[in-house]
């Protein structure tokens, strides 16, 4: 403890090269520690996007994600400071990725935002009564190329 006084007093000294350091420095740690909290929970929003097999992820999903894409997750008051930060990292998650279409069976035309413009719904002038609202991407497209 004694030898990090000592450095730190001598960072404090009356001289710049000091002050300089010691700023630099600080300013250094901040933007690491910064970059550390930004990347936990995307690393923590990717695994639970790939639902791998681990038994946080499965719990994390059982007790927020429920039936719902984590994609189309909510934040809500009442939910926990955890889940919370995941949806800020999803958020930020959400930025750099692009939909991989297939064959369209999982995508919803009007709620999912496959085109990168929000959810379709909410650029509807009119009302999309509900058989419409259930379209997939694959009643779009001609399989046949006809």
């Amino acid at each position: 403890m004694k030898k990090i006084q000592q450095r730190f007093s001598g960072w404090k000294a009356k001289n710049l090269v000091g002050r300089t350091t010691l700023v630099q420095v600080v300013t250094y740690t901040i933007s690491v520690y910064n970059r550390q909290t930004q990347a936990i929970p995307l690393e923590v929003c990717w695994k639970l996007l790939h639902d791998q097999p681990l038994l946080w992820v499965k719990v994390i999903s059982t007790k927020y994600k429920k039936n719902v894409p984590l994609l189309e997750a909510s934040n809500k008051p009442t939910q926990s400071h955890v889940w919370r930060n995941i949806l800020k990292g999803l958020s930020c998650l959400r930025k750099g990725l692009v939909w991989k279409v297939g064959d369209g069976s999982n995508i919803n035309v009007w709620s999912n935002n496959w085109m990168g413009l929000g959810p379709l719904v909410s650029l509807a002038v009119d009302t999309i009564s509900d058989e419409v609202r259930n379209t997939k991407v694959v009643d779009l497209v001609d399989l046949n190329r006809n």
